[in-house]
């Protein structure tokens, strides 16, 4: 990836860690944690959809690790975190 995209996913990252102090009441809501994990799901599928210098854009493998990761949090929050990273990383051997 280019230099742009390092600043401005810094630049977005910065603005979530602020958000996340400022709002603080909304992230221990009853939506704060489906909020959290529909951005992380959305973050993680555009940083591996983009490829990088050279590579082509593949729209689909950035979907599919943008849902695996997101369905990890999803189970990490019905669950418990052992229970989470389990289905996270057999989602991963299956997709790799």
């Amino acid at each position: 990836m280019n230099i742009a995209l390092h600043l401005v996913f810094f630049a977005l990252g910065t603005m979530c860690v602020v958000a996340g102090v400022l709002f603080r009441p909304f992230w221990l809501s009853e939506w704060g944690p489906l909020t959290l994990i529909l951005l992380a799901w959305l973050t993680v599928s555009l940083m591996m959809g983009l490829g990088g210098n050279g590579k082509p854009h593949s729209v689909l493998f950035g979907v599919a690790c943008g849902t695996i990761v997101a369905f990890g949090l999803v189970v990490t929050l019905f669950t418990n975190f052992y229970i989470g990273l389990g289905a996270a990383l057999v989602l991963g051997y299956f997709g790799s």
